[in-house]
């Protein structure tokens, strides 16, 4: 992402950062579901990796936004009125969540390309 921020959006450092996202892909992770792999900070690296493959786009983003949303609805707590929860809190939890579910729809003035 801080590639991407400083106008570079392609070539092979770009490509090479994510492909490692890549090995990432919500949901898997030689068997164990990322969110338990790696729940420390869990929805903030959610957020960064899919403004990454956002940013991306093409089939970064065809295969990352599925997975990445299909993880988060799982993870929301249904009887709790449909929040997120981690260490940082419900409100943290449920507001990166959100977030990342809105992405195609370009509403934060970082989204719009």
């Amino acid at each position: 992402m801080g590639l991407f921020c400083a106008g570079i959006y392609d070539g092979p450092v770009v490509e090479k950062g994510l492909q490692y996202l890549m090995r990432f892909l919500p949901g898997q992770r030689g068997g164990v579901p990322i969110a338990e792999a790696r729940a420390d900070h869990y929805f903030y690296g959610q957020y960064y990796a899919a403004l990454a493959m956002w940013t991306a786009g093409g089939n970064y983003w065809a295969e990352w936004f599925p997975a990445i949303r299909d993880e988060l609805v799982g993870r929301s707590r249904t009887g709790q009125g449909g929040v997120w929860s981690d260490w940082n809190g419900a409100a943290y939890a449920t507001a990166m969540a959100c977030i990342v579910l809105q992405l195609p729809n370009n509403y934060l003035p970082i989204m719009q390309k």
